[in-house]
C-alpha cells in the first residue's frame, strides 16, 4: 500500500470484485451520474428554438453547391445572444439563459449559417427586389417568387 500510495479501500474492493480466474468483475459505479454543470436539455432546446426564429435566406448561385443558410449581415453571435437573454426574461416564468459560451458552441456546431451573402450571389432581380421599398416590392413579388422558383429546379 505505501508503494502504490492507496489506502486499502481499493485493494479490499479489488479482492472482493474479482472471479474464480482471477480478473475484476464487479460493477463499476464510475460515471453513473448526469455531471452537475451540464447543460439542460431543456435549455438547449430554447437555445435552438430562438436561433431557428431569425430569418434566413439560402445562398442564390451557390444553392446547387451549398446548404449554407444567411442571416441578415447586421447581426452577430453577440447581438443574437443579447436578444436571447431578453427573451429569456419575457418567458412566465422567466428563464435563467445559458452562458454565451454555451449559446456560441450551439450556433456553430449545430447550424450552417453565416451573417453575410457572398458576392457572387448579387443577382439584379434579387438585389432589385431587396432595395425596393414597400410598395414596389408588392408590384416586384411575383417576379421574384417565379425567379426563387426556377432557381431552387
Amino acid at each position: 500500500m505505501s508503494t502504490l500510495a492507496i489506502g486499502h479501500s481499493p485493494i479490499t474492493e479489488a479482492i472482493r470484485g474479482r472471479s474464480e480466474s482471477g480478473h475484476f468483475e464487479g460493477n463499476d459505479r464510475r460515471g453513473r451520474h448526469r455531471p452537475p454543470n451540464k447543460t439542460k436539455e431543456t435549455d438547449l432546446g430554447l437555445v435552438r428554438e430562438h436561433i431557428e426564429s431569425f430569418p434566413k435566406t439560402p445562398s442564390h448561385y451557390t444553392r446547387r453547391f451549398s446548404r449554407r443558410q444567411y442571416l441578415d449581415s447586421t447581426l452577430t453571435i453577440q447581438k443574437m445572444y443579447n436578444l436571447y437573454e431578453e427573451y429569456c426574461r419575457s418567458q412566465i416564468p422567466a428563464v435563467k439563459p445559458v452562458s454565451v459560451s454555451v449559446y456560441r458552441k450551439v450556433f456553430g456546431t449545430e447550424y450552417n449559417y453565416s451573417f453575410f451573402k457572398p458576392k457572387k450571389d448579387q443577382c439584379e432581380i434579387c438585389f432589385k427586389y431587396s432595395q425596393a421599398n414597400d410598395s414596389d416590392k408588392m408590384q416586384l413579388k411575383n417576379d421574384y417568387d417565379e425567379h426563387i422558383r426556377l432557381k431552387e429546379q
